[in-house]
């Protein structure tokens, strides 16, 4: 009797470094490289991890920074810095298997943008992709100028508005006036500029854009960030005093929450620890890839086209109804607006949910049970969402059947209902969801509307 030989895809282990393999079917498998320190479709490429290096003071040393990765034999790690910038205790690093970090302090001498590069060498360096360059600023020391904010008046470290004006329709399904604090050019059939960039006030970039691709690209970011490193003229010193305050994510909400109804509100703190490019530039429209990874995935959008997404990391409060998310630095938050119809969404961070909130049709859920925890919610001024047309519900009570609505909010999280019966003794009855809640208000100033 002949043997029928059985194949399986995940033997022997075709993931490398310890990543886990998981049968699809008889022929295809997927590997897992989480925690592993490598990516890629058999966990074949490594990644080392830079540090994101607080905001310093000239000549004072930065806390400890942290290079890591998981070399399977020794990685050797040269850093490549700028002459005002000293490394501690050298700009040669290792990490030998099985250790995973190497630690330096970094001390500058001049204010302003700086970056450091990275070269790999060693018995494990064709295992490692290279790391992209980190960015960092070094705060300007005291001065006898008028800082930025006292120059222009702005008593909310919020940026300048823009002077001059250029209207576009073809690049938008309405009409879209953009501003910028300099002047437009036409280069090569393109319109630029080299200013702080709004389109119809809501700030879009703070080095410049150009209007036939206004995606964020981290590439094109720090390109823009490089031209503006060497601190020596007043308008250097300006950009870096915006930098330093985070005025731009700051101008974007201050905008946010003029679109917003009365009962919601959101503030950024002081200032951030640490520099980030993210809040350097929003984005109109953007990759499906960058959106799923990010914490404004699941938005039920009308147009990503003509979206202004801003994705902050500083640390926030947003205050819904009178309950309020702490916002902490090391997370993200996503703050988007349609530039078309001022529909506005958030995404906050699963470790930053809001915890229910003081609307009236909330109370009512909770009275009969509801507990809610929202990481994402959404208004619209003229009711639209076309994928709540009809369909079943649940009250926490009884099932029901709902026609076509055009619900004014939307939230997005994890909904709990306790619900009891006294028909069979102390029956208790607990669900968890996560899914999304529509709800319909005869306004969006109407806080005592029902739920639908």
């Amino acid at each position: 009797m002949s043997k029928i030989a059985v194949i399986k895809p995940c033997e022997p282990n075709p993931c490398l470094h310890e990543g886990t393999c998981n049968t699809i079917d008889s022929k295809n498998f997927r590997c897992d490289c989480t925690n592993t320190g490598y990516v890629g479709d058999r966990c074949q490429i490594g990644i080392v991890s830079t540090p994101e290096i607080q905001k310093l003071k000239i000549g004072i040393a930065s806390e400890v920074q942290f290079l890591q990765a998981r070399p399977s034999k020794a990685l050797l790690l040269s850093i490549i810095a700028g002459e005002t910038i000293t490394i501690n205790p050298s700009k040669n690093l290792s990490i030998t298997f099985p250790n995973t970090s190497a630690n330096f302090t970094i001390t500058v001498l001049k204010a302003g943008l700086h970056f450091l590069s990275y070269h790999l060498s060693g018995p494990s360096k064709s295992d490692f992709k290279l790391p992209e360059k980190s960015v960092f600023l070094v705060k300007p020391g005291l001065s006898s100028r008028l800082d930025v904010f006292e120059k222009h008046f702005l008593v909310n470290r919020e940026l300048p508005s823009g002077k001059y004006s250029y209207q576009e329709s073809s690049l938008f399904r309405c009409n879209v006036t953009f501003s910028s604090t300099n002047p437009w050019q036409k280069t090569g059939g393109s319109i630029v500029t080299s200013g702080i960039v709004y389109a119809n006030s809501i700030p879009l970039a703070l080095l410049g854009a150009n209007l036939s691709n206004l995606v964020y690209v981290p590439k094109r970011v720090m390109q823009g960030l490089s031209q503006k490193a060497d601190v020596t003229k007043e308008s250097e010193f300006d950009f870096v005093e915006y930098l330093q305050h985070d005025s731009f994510p700051r101008s974007f909400v201050q905008r946010f929450n003029k679109l917003a109804p009365h009962w919601f509100s959101a503030a950024m703190a002081a200032s951030s620890f640490r520099f980030s490019i993210f809040n350097t530039m929003s984005s109109v429209g953007t990759t499906p890839a960058f959106l799923a990874s990010s914490v404004c995935n699941g938005f039920p959008l009308q147009n990503v086209a003509t979206t202004a997404f801003l994705f902050a990391r500083v640390p926030s409060e947003i205050i819904f109804s009178q309950r309020t998310a702490n916002i902490s630095e090391g997370f993200f938050s996503c703050f988007a607006v349609d530039l078309c119809s001022s529909e506005l969404f958030i995404g906050l961070s699963k470790s930053n949910t809001l915890r229910r909130g003081n609307l009236l049709l909330l109370k009512d859920m909770w009275q009969k049970g509801w507990d809610l925890e929202v990481h994402a919610f959404g208004f619209w001024q003229n009711g639209y969402l076309p994928k709540y047309i009809e369909g079943i519900s649940w009250n926490g009570i009884n099932t029901f059947s709902f026609a076509p609505f055009e619900p004014r909010i939307w939230l997005r999280g994890v909904f709990r209902v306790n619900s009891s019966s006294t028909v069979i003794g102390a029956l208790e009855v607990s669900v968890v969801v996560e899914g999304e809640l529509a709800i319909n208000l005869t306004s969006l100033d109407d806080v005592s509307g029902k739920l639908t």
